[in-house]
C-alpha cells in the first residue's frame, strides 16, 4: 500500500482566499479515505500503535500474530513453531518447547516459508531438531569453538543432523521444513532460535 501525501493549503484566515474549493476539498477527502485507515492498526491516544504485520525489504514481520503450527508430544506438552518473518528476504522463527517430551516417532513440519540459502540455529534448552528439505534431514555445522580474531573456529557434522539443547550451528541448504526425531527420553522447556535467508 502506497502511503496518500497531502499537500498543506492554507494558512488559513476567516473570511479569505484561499477560501472553499473543490480542489482543496477532493485532496482532505481522498487523504481521509485513503488506505491506511486500516482497522488492524489501532492506537492507544499516546502514540503507541499496535499493528498486526509490516513489511520489511521482501518480507513480511508479523509483530503480533506469527504463523503458528503446533504439535503434541506423545507424552507430554507442546511444540510451536512460531514464524515471526517470512517472505522472499531474511527469515525468523522461534520453536517453544513446552514441557514437550515424545517418546515415538519423528514429527515434520512444512515451514510456511521456506529459506533458500541457509540459516543459524541456536537450541536454548529444547529437544533436538533437524532442519529439512522435503522431509529430508539437511547438514547442520555445529559450532565446537567460536573464532577469536587470531584463529578461526571450529565446527562438527551433528549427529543424525539433530542439533541437541545447548548447541549452536548452521545449516547452509535449502530448508522447508522442521521434524523433531522423536524417541525424546526426558521432556524440555526452551526455545530454538532460527535465522537464516
Amino acid at each position: 500500500m502506497t502511503l496518500v501525501t497531502y499537500t498543506s493549503s492554507g494558512p488559513w484566515t476567516n473570511n479569505a482566499p484561499p477560501g472553499v474549493s473543490a480542489a482543496v476539498l477532493t485532496a482532505i477527502e481522498a487523504f481521509l479515505t485513503a488506505g491506511w485507515f486500516d482497522s488492524q492498526i489501532t492506537s492507544n491516544g499516546s502514540g503507541v500503535e499496535t499493528v498486526v504485520g509490516m513489511v520489511v525489504g521482501s518480507g513480511l514481520l508479523s509483530l503480533s500474530t506469527p504463523h503458528t503450527q503446533t504439535i503434541s508430544g506423545s507424552t507430554s506438552g507442546t511444540l510451536a513453531v512460531n514464524e515471526y518473518m517470512t517472505g522472499t528476504g531474511l527469515k525468523i522463527i522461534i520453536c517453544y518447547f513446552n514441557n514437550y517430551q515424545n517418546s515415538g516417532g519423528a514429527q515434520q513440519i512444512t515451514l510456511n516459508s521456506a529459506f533458500t540459502v541457509g540459516c543459524l540455529a541456536f537450541n536454548m534448552g529444547g529437544n533436538g531438531l533437524n532442519l529439512t528439505i522435503s522431509g529430508t534431514s539437511q547438514t547442520i555445522n555445529v559450532w565446537t569453538a567460536l573464532g577469536n580474531g587470531a584463529s578461526s573456529g571450529s565446527t562438527t557434522t551433528a549427529t543424525g543432523n539433530n542439533l541437541l539443547k545447548w548447541s549452536a550451528g548452521n545449516c547452509m541448504a535449502a530448508i522447508n521444513g522442521i521434524k523433531e526425531p522423536g524417541s525424546n527420553s526426558t521432556a524440555a522447556t526452551g526455545l530454538f532460535l532460527i535465522i537464516g535467508y
